[in-house]
């Protein structure tokens, strides 16, 4: 049995997945069609969440997500790699982890082991509240705090030398950032902060 694993977002939609079948030599196998596949179905790993059954029900179009179809995508320069447009009821049940079970007539069965994730791995980071902003830093979110530290650090500092210290924003010396009091021995105190939401 060949074993896969890849990583989705849970409850995802219209996703086409690549099966690879290979013989017991390891060959790739081509000329299959939907009909080689007698069964084909997902299941939650240790027997949670409900079994879902994808078994291919007709000939898909390459690129092109139709529920439970499939096409051979290059028998030639990838021989024994298949696209295959899973059903939506796979990425929602139940289990953290899932796999999906293909039986190939005459061939191994396949195996994927599916990691179900509570976000999109491939967004990265995001500024908004499912994202970056999510980390609080003294209540604060970490792009709030990096324009603290950024004034303080490389903006354009006036009033050293008084009892008033002023930060410029960095790089954008008509924006001030923030307004303090110091006294003689550089001890500062009132801080007024002028952030972005």
């Amino acid at each position: 049995m060949l074993i896969e694993t890849i990583t989705l977002k849970k409850n995802s939609t219209s996703q086409i997945i690549e099966l690879y079948v290979q013989d017991t030599s390891g060959n790739g196998v081509t000329g299959l069609t939907y009909t080689s596949f007698t069964k084909l179905y997902a299941y939650g790993i240790g027997g949670s969440g409900s079994k879902v059954d994808g078994t291919p029900n007709g000939a898909q179009t390459l690129n092109t997500y139709s529920s439970k179809k499939l096409v051979e995508v290059d028998a030639t320069n990838i021989p024994g790699v298949y696209q295959y447009s899973a059903p939506d009821g796979f990425w929602s049940i139940n289990s953290p982890t899932i796999s999906i079970v293909a039986v190939v007539t005459g061939q191994p069965d396949i195996k994927i082991n599916v990691f179900l994730s509570a976000v999109n791995l491939n967004d990265g980071v995001k500024n908004s509240s499912d994202g970056w902003d999510a980390i609080a830093i003294e209540s604060y979110n970490p792009r709030i705090a990096l324009t603290a530290l950024m004034a303080i650090m490389g903006g354009e500092l006036i009033g050293a030398d008084t009892n008033t210290i002023t930060a410029k924003a960095w790089r954008s010396p008509a924006t001030t950032r923030l307004t303090c009091t110091t006294d003689s021995s550089g001890n500062r105190s009132s801080f007024t902060w002028t952030l972005p939401s």
